[in-house]
């Protein structure tokens, strides 16, 4: 059993909810321009990750960061609540997200685990292991958390290399593509830490670098009040959708 409203009806409703789902898309497509933005920025003042265009001095990674591990090898018991336990199902090419799937563990199995893996703010999360491997983020939390071995912690050298550069670099498809292709393991692909250690990048000149991460700040303030709207149009979306099949718009 279906509503059906005369045809005048069903075509004003129909109009109502496409003028909101065009709003959706172009929303989207403003978001997804600021990404194209970042990159392009990147190529501009950095050329070609890879081919190194510019001369840039390369290093490996380890030489320019202070340290680079990973999450814990014994998945700990979940729980309800407690200490906040990222895994790689929180990063995405959107960063990194806690919150939208939250999950915890003891403190006795926190304490354990950051004794020898302890990110902080401004530290880069890395997944290293399975279908999303090679997706980097900055962590922006303040609170503290345990992290699974599928996430590799690289905490850069402030005097050698910025956060944003590096960050860009490793979710740059041409520099990701390259340090990936010969991954280790079975079903599951994996990056090591030792390969992570080995990664050769070039190390443009910090000021530059610096002028990079300014341009990427500003452009991800712009895409996080983008998506915000977006989330309040899909919500009033939602809302129209139930008011037009509900019978309460005429």
């Amino acid at each position: 059993q279906i509503p059906l409203p005369p045809l005048a009806t069903q075509k004003k409703i129909v109009a109502l909810l496409d003028g909101a789902q065009s709003l959706i898309d172009k929303r989207k497509e403003q978001i997804a321009l600021l990404d194209e933005l970042i990159k392009s920025t990147f190529y501009t003042m950095f050329g070609d990750p890879v081919t190194n265009p510019m001369g840039w001095e390369k290093k490996k990674l380890n030489s320019v960061c202070d340290r680079i591990t990973d999450g814990t090898h014994f998945s700990p018991k979940n729980l309800n609540a407690g200490v906040p336990y990222i895994t790689a199902k929180h990063l995405s090419n959107s960063g990194l997200d806690f919150y939208s799937n939250p999950t915890f563990i003891s403190e006795e199995a926190h304490k354990e685990i950051y004794s020898r893996c302890n990110p902080e703010k401004g530290d880069i999360l890395y997944i290293k292991d399975g279908a999303t491997t090679g997706i980097a983020a900055i962590n922006q939390y303040e609170f503290e958390f345990s992290m699974l071995s599928s996430l590799a912690l690289i905490k850069v050298n402030k005097l050698i290399i910025n956060n944003y550069f590096l960050y860009q670099y490793l979710n740059n498809s041409v520099a990701k593509a390259f340090i990936t292709k010969d991954m280790a393991g079975g079903a599951i692909k994996r990056l090591t830490v030792k390969k992570i250690k080995a990664i050769i990048l070039p190390v443009p000149p910090l000021t530059l670098q610096s002028q990079f991460a300014e341009k990427v700040q500003s452009i991800e303030a712009q895409k996080a009040r983008m998506q915000v709207g977006l989330e309040a149009m899909e919500e009033l979306f939602g809302s129209l959708m139930q008011r037009a099949f509900s019978g309460e718009i005429e």
